[in-house]
């Protein structure tokens, strides 16, 4: 069975709570059947040049994309 599952990878700054989420190839849905390895994540990261943004750089998002965002941002800061 396959299955549809997508990551949101972000970063939250411990000082400032500053959270920002990886936009890579327009997209902040990532890694369609992705191996679970760190070392896979970081490798592909880098050979792609994703970028960490700010939830106010989405806006060119799809609007699945920015709803997905603005409701990991709410679990996020209630963490």
């Amino acid at each position: 069975m396959s299955s549809n599952y997508r990551l949101i990878l972000y970063h939250k700054h411990p000082s400032s709570g500053r959270t920002l989420f990886l936009r890579l190839h327009e997209t902040v849905c990532q890694f369609d059947g992705l191996s679970t390895a760190s070392r896979v994540v970081e490798s592909y990261l880098a050979e792609h040049a994703g970028k960490f943004i700010a939830l106010t750089e989405a806006r060119r998002l799809l609007p699945t994309e920015l709803e997905l965002l603005r409701l990991a941002y709410s679990i996020i800061m209630d963490d």
